[in-house]
Order: structure tokens, then C-alpha cells, then sequence
């Protein structure tokens, strides 16, 4: 009997590990939400930036957004909380974001935010329209 009630336990903790990998293995794949930031395009400004940085600026919202600044010729670090899913790159599909470049920084707008950033002086200031926020 005693056999029998280990044996059943084992069976029973093994379903359970298995079934935590497969969990695992459709998050990390991104299939349990059907969203990722592959397969979805929001706007983007991706630049030269402040002493040998380049930096990526991505509107997820009209009020949301993700800026990164990385090493020229880096990759963008996604955080654990990006890469698993559990933040989801979602944005309208009409979200209308102008974008404008020159030589010496950027600007970004939508009617909620304003974003500038300065590639000489490596600043970058973002307000809602009328008011400073950082």
C-alpha cells in the first residue's frame, strides 16, 4: 500500500512539473496573450543620440511611452517583465504620433505628450501640452 501511495505521488508531482514547463514555455513564447511586441508596430523613433548613444523611443499609448538609450551599436535591454509578457506593447491603431528629426535632436508629439530630446547636450524633456512634467 505504501508502494502504491508513493508511486501515485511521484505520477502526481511529475504531471505538476510538466505542466509548469509547458506554462512557462507559451509565456515565454508570448502565445498565451496572442500579443508581442513582434507583431505589433506603434511608433517608433530610433536615432544617434548623446556621446556615442542611440536611442529608441516608442509610443505606446498617446500618454505611454518607453524611452531606452543604449551603446551605439547595442541592442535595447527588454526588461524580464517585457520579454515574459507580462507588459504587453499594445497601442491603438489610429495613435498619431508626429514625428520630427534635425541634426541636432528630435521631437515627438501626440496630443496628450511632448517629448525633445537634445543630441548635443543629451537632455530630454518630456511635458503634457501647457505644462512640464520631467
Amino acid at each position: 500500500m505504501k508502494n502504491t501511495s508513493n508511486i501515485l505521488n511521484l505520477l502526481h508531482t511529475k504531471n505538476i512539473i510538466i505542466g509548469i514547463l509547458i506554462f512557462f514555455g507559451f509565456i515565454a513564447s508570448g502565445e498565451i496573450s496572442g500579443q508581442t511586441s513582434s507583431n505589433i508596430s506603434p511608433p517608433i523613433l530610433e536615432k544617434d543620440f548623446y556621446k556615442g548613444t542611440a536611442i529608441r523611443v516608442t509610443f505606446l499609448k498617446e500618454n505611454i511611452v518607453r524611452i531606452q538609450i543604449a551603446p551605439h551599436g547595442s541592442k535595447y535591454n527588454e526588461s524580464g517583465l517585457n520579454r515574459y509578457g507580462f507588459i504587453q506593447d499594445i497601442n491603438s491603431d489610429n495613435l498619431k504620433v508626429d514625428i520630427s528629426e534635425s541634426k541636432n535632436g528630435f521631437s515627438l508629439e501626440t496630443s496628450r505628450l511632448i517629448i525633445k530630446g537634445n543630441s548635443s547636450t543629451g537632455k530630454i524633456v518630456v511635458t503634457y501640452p501647457g505644462r512640464l512634467v520631467v
